[in-house]
């Protein structure tokens, strides 16, 4: 028996890591977006034409022409599977749901806000962006600091070294605790001792 899941968790499933859902997701049209009426009548497989679509968002069809038409590469990620042509438009549950956004808050943004906001450039392909340490979402940066938080911890934790900040650049600095290190090796057997402290 296949398992259903509820409309509301699908689109976000579906638009989890989309710029304009992040940016409904933090505006009272969150709960609206999520509920509306059409939403229940979608089905994930199957193609909508624009009139049909326009009826949904009680818009025109040359209105939803207009912004399939500026935000085509954004709503049809390159499919090369979509039956769209240049005549016939064919939009499918994850185009539709990403029009929708674009109507909810396109008296905020304007199309020029819209497109800096989803990277579309003056010829409206979407700019790829390549992960730099600036632009690392902040939870991989907070795995990273975690990490490095807890290896530190360890090696405080053996006693080996010491933190000690320089008093001339005020920078904490991981030194080496000979004190500790020495004492270590005089608990060693006589003849390990001795060769360790050779080396």
């Amino acid at each position: 028996m296949e398992q259903t899941i509820s409309i509301e968790k699908r689109i976000q499933e579906v638009l989890a890591n989309d710029p304009l859902f992040q940016v409904i997701q933090e505006t009272s049209a969150e709960q609206h977006f999520l509920s509306e009426p059409y939403s229940s009548e979608l089905i994930e497989k199957k193609y909508y034409s624009p009139p049909e679509v326009a009826g949904w968002f009680e818009v025109t069809d040359a209105q939803l022409r207009y912004f399939i038409k500026r935000f085509e590469e954004y709503l049809f990620d390159g499919q090369a599977t979509n039956p769209t042509t240049a005549t016939v438009i064919r939009l499918d549950f994850k185009a539709i749901l990403k029009l929708r956004m674009i109507l909810l808050v396109k008296d905020e943004y304007r199309v020029k806000g819209l497109k800096q906001l989803l990277r579309i450039n003056e010829d409206g392909h979407i700019v790829k962006q390549v992960p730099t340490q600036e632009n690392l979402p902040e939870t991989t940066t907070d795995k990273r600091v975690d990490t490095l938080s807890q290896a530190l911890a360890q090696i405080m934790h053996t006693g080996l070294f010491q933190m000690e900040q320089d008093e001339e650049t005020e920078e904490m600095k991981l030194t080496l605790n000979v004190d500790f290190l020495q004492k270590k090796i005089k608990a060693l057997p006589s003849e390990s001792s001795q060769e360790i402290e050779k080396l």
